[in-house]
């Protein structure tokens, strides 16, 4: 879809880390979003959360955190491993930023609840056929715009 619906910004931290904040406002765009609860056991305002930690033998480090809340997606990026000492206490702050961001507000208030996923036995998710054929009227709100809840 052609909305504008993710916003990056970026900063660098008194200790000279460079921090990526990244919204997406699944409302706007129609998107959605779906992760096993149980690769998320952090939390960030009582929502669960997910913290990945990557490094390179080189020692080049980005920590990766995001969560869900409504229809707005959030990460946070730090160009070091929070895990790590010295750095642990970087862990900290970058948690506190993320409870210190404003409560998000759909741009698209009323838009319709996006479809739920259903899975298998194994976790993995089952994806619908479409159907044998479709009404005129079917397709037509298939590709039309202006019936959208938001342009």
């Amino acid at each position: 879809m052609d909305v504008p619906s993710r916003l990056y910004r970026g900063f660098r931290l008194p200790d000279g880390h460079v921090l990526t904040l990244s919204e997406q406002d699944m409302s706007a765009d129609g998107s959605s979003t779906w992760r096993d609860p149980k690769d998320e056991p952090e939390r960030i305002n009582g929502l669960p959360a997910r913290l990945t930690v990557l490094e390179a033998p080189s020692g080049s480090a980005v920590s990766h955190l995001s969560w869900v809340e409504g229809r707005r997606y959030y990460e946070l990026w730090v160009d070091a491993n929070v895990e790590r000492e010295p750095l642990r206490p970087l862990r900290n702050e970058l948690f506190a930023l993320a409870e210190s961001l404003p409560r998000s507000v759909p741009a698209c208030p009323h838009e319709p609840p996006p479809k739920q996923f259903k899975f298998d036995k194994n976790g993995r998710r089952i994806e619908e056929p479409p159907p044998a054929s479709l009404t005129v009227a079917q397709a037509e709100a298939m590709f039309d715009r202006s019936r959208r809840p938001c342009k």
